[in-house]
């Protein structure tokens, strides 16, 4: 199911800064967004085709359905909140007293804070409020684990580049463990986002520089190891096999039919790539997340599908509860 959601509005709600209600509503935002916009809870993929490599777990395949029961759940929440919404916006927009226009924007602030907090209680029971913010702001949107970094550094002697590295909290950590094992002289991981979904004000040493997976095509890069963390269920990840003609594949995400990347991205793996081993990560709570690390088949000196024109995933619109639900979540790795 799809919303649509009043621009102007939207433009407002994305910066986390919404000072007063909103003053126009077309519809409210499709559930599937407030939860797939790098939580970690929504309804998974279709697994069209079985994989060898990324077999759903049975824990996994359980997430499945309690996803889709939680979106049921989102669902109904956001048609009750819409009413609330449209009721306080337009006693606040009607007002014709400052007292009223006040008392209205009181309303508007306690509504936001009851909002996030009822959204939060649906998408990961269990967790104490704000839980979910405070790991945003140490990992994004999984976390690491020691034995995940170690791993990664050991198969990439020769640097790491990131699509998709949101605030560079993964880039960070692997660079600090790097440092110790091969010195000053390591040559870094080189991250990049297209800056479409960033969910915390988190910031890590890292610089990350605003770019997609045609950061991948200078042949200096493909020596290095390519890492995708968390990736959107969009073109993105599948674009950057396309692009990249190293030999290190580092992914970091669900199996099939999870949160992460399309069955297109899967297909391509399973394909062109031999897994090396897997690495427990360090999920929030609800999420399955592992480390794979993959190395290319031998002979398949190029990237398995034909590149073409490489165009970046686009970002879902949401609407006024996503926002208000996702305001300091949208920071990813």
């Amino acid at each position: 199911m799809h919303y649509q959601a009043d621009s102007a509005d939207l433009a407002v709600l994305a910066t986390g800064r919404m000072s007063a209600p909103p003053s126009r509503w077309v519809a409210a935002a499709a559930v599937a967004s407030i939860v797939t916009a790098n939580h970690g809870h929504a309804t998974a993929n279709s697994a069209t085709t079985t994989s060898s490599f990324f077999e759903p777990s049975d824990a996994l395949r359980k997430a499945m359905a309690q996803r889709r029961e939680q979106e049921a759940a989102l669902q109904q929440f956001h048609v009750e909140c819409t009413g609330k919404i449209r009721r306080v916006s337009h006693d606040y927009h009607t007002a014709n007293r400052v007292k009223e226009r006040d008392e209205a924007m009181a309303r508007w602030q306690k509504l936001q804070l009851e909002i996030r907090a009822e959204a939060e209680s649906i998408m990961y029971p269990g967790t104490a409020p704000g839980e979910r913010d405070r790991f945003l702001a140490e990992f994004g949107c999984t976390g690491w684990s020691d034995e995940a970094l170690r791993a990664i550094v050991a198969v990439s002697p020769r640097g790491v580049v990131e699509i998709g590295a949101g605030a560079g909290l993964w880039a960070d950590a692997i660079e600090r463990v790097a440092r110790e094992v091969y010195g000053p002289r390591w040559p870094g991981v080189l991250a990049f986002d297209d800056m479409s979904s960033l969910p915390s004000k988190a910031r890590s040493a890292v610089r990350v520089v605003e770019g997609d997976e045609r950061e991948l095509l200078p042949r200096s890069r493909q020596r290095r190891a390519l890492l995708l963390c968390y990736p959107d269920r969009n073109d993105m990840a599948v674009n950057s096999l396309a692009a990249y003609r190293g030999s290190t594949l580092l992914y970091v995400g669900e199996a099939r039919g999870g949160m992460n990347a399309t069955p297109a991205f899967f297909d391509a793996v399973d394909r062109d790539y031999e897994l090396e081993r897997t690495v427990p990560v360090k999920p929030f709570p609800g999420g399955h997340e592992v480390l794979y690390v993959f190395k290319r088949r031998r002979g398949d000196g190029r990237g398995g599908l034909n590149l073409g024109k490489v165009v970046g995933g686009t970002a879902v619109a949401a609407a006024a509860v996503a926002a208000i639900v996702l305001v300091a979540h949208t920071a990813r790795r």
